[in-house]
C-alpha cells in the first residue's frame, strides 16, 4: 500500500536525522568536545533538523492541502500566461526581466513558509511545545523560518541577534564508562525539561530567538509519531498519495 511505504520512507528520514544527532550528544555527554576540541555539532545539527521539519511540515500540508502544491498542469499554464506577456508590447529590459525573473514552479512546489506554521501549530495544539509564545504563532513561526532555515540553508549561519545553543551536558561525564548515563536516559531528562524550556525561546536582551537543538532532537520521536499518524489518518485517494511518495522519494 502507498500509505505503508510513505510511512516506510518518512520513518528512514527521521531516523538518519534523529541517530546522527545522537553521536553529537554523545560526544559532550561523554566529555569528549573538551577532552578532543571538538565542535559541539550545534549548527550542523540544527541545519538537518530544518531539512527534516522541511519534508514533516510538508507532508502535512499536502495531506491537509493538496491544493496549495503546483503541478505540471500548473506549470504549463504560468509558462502560457508568460509566453503571452512576453509577446506584447514590451521593451527588452522589461522582457530581460520577466524572462530572469519570473520563475516558472516546479512540481509540488508550495510555500515552504506556510507549511511550516501550519505544522508547527497543529504539533502545539496536539501538545507538541516547540517555542516560548513572544508575539503570535504566525509571526513567531515565520520569524523562526526566516531567521533559521533560510540563513542557515544559503549562508551557513543565521540571522543577526538568533543564535543556536546546546547543553554542555557536564553533570554527565562519566567517572568511568561503567558509569555512563545511556543516551536515551539523557534525552528523556531534555524532553521533560522542554516543557517550560523549549526547542526556541526569545531573549529580550539581545532581541532575538535562541534554537536549543538538544529539546528539539528529544522531541524528534513525538513529530515523528504525529507525522506518521497524520498519513495513517489521511483520506486522499491513492492518486495523492502516490504524488506525495514520488515527491518525498524521487527517482
Amino acid at each position: 500500500m502507498i500509505k505503508d511505504e510513505l510511512i516506510s520512507v518518512l520513518t528512514q528520514r527521521f531516523s538518519f536525522v534523529f541517530e546522527d544527532a545522537k553521536t553529537y550528544i554523545y560526544v559532550r555527554k561523554e566529555g569528549i568536545q573538551d577532552r578532543e576540541g571538538l565542535g559541539g555539532g550545534n549548527f550542523t545539527v540544527a541545519y538537518s533538523l530544518f531539512a527534516l521539519l522541511n519534508l514533516a511540515a510538508k507532508v502535512h500540508y499536502f495531506l491537509h492541502k493538496p491544493q496549495n502544491f503546483s503541478s505540471l498542469e500548473y506549470r504549463s499554464k504560468v509558462k502560457d500566461l508568460k509566453d503571452k506577456v512576453l509577446s506584447g508590447d514590451l521593451s527588452s529590459d522589461e522582457k530581460k526581466i520577466l524572462k530572469n525573473q519570473l520563475m516558472l514552479p516546479r512540481d509540488m512546489e508550495t510555500n515552504e513558509v506556510n507549511a511550516f506554521i501550519e505544522f508547527a501549530r497543529e504539533l502545539e495544539a496536539e501538545g507538541l511545545t516547540i517555542r516560548k509564545e513572544h508575539e503570535s504563532s504566525q509571526s513567531d513561526y515565520a520569524t523562526i523560518w526566516s531567521g533559521f532555515r533560510n540563513m542557515l540553508a544559503h549562508l551557513a549561519t543565521v540571522q543577526s541577534g538568533k543564535g543556536v545553543m546546546a547543553y554542555t551536558l557536564e553533570k554527565h561525564w562519566p567517572a568511568a564508562a561503567r558509569n555512563s548515563v545511556p543516551i536515551d536516559t539523557v534525552l528523556e531528562m531534555i524532553k521533560i525539561e522542554s516543557s517550560s524550556f523549549p526547542p526556541f525561546f526569545y531573549v529580550d536582551s539581545r532581541q532575538g530567538w535562541i534554537m536549543n537543538v538538544d529539546a528539539m532532537v528529544a522531541l524528534i520521536p513525538d513529530i515523528q509519531n504525529k507525522t506518521i499518524d497524520c498519513v495513517s489518518n489521511s483520506e486522499l485517494p491513492n492518486s495523492e498519495l502516490e504524488r506525495l511518495l514520488n515527491f518525498i522519494q524521487p527517482s
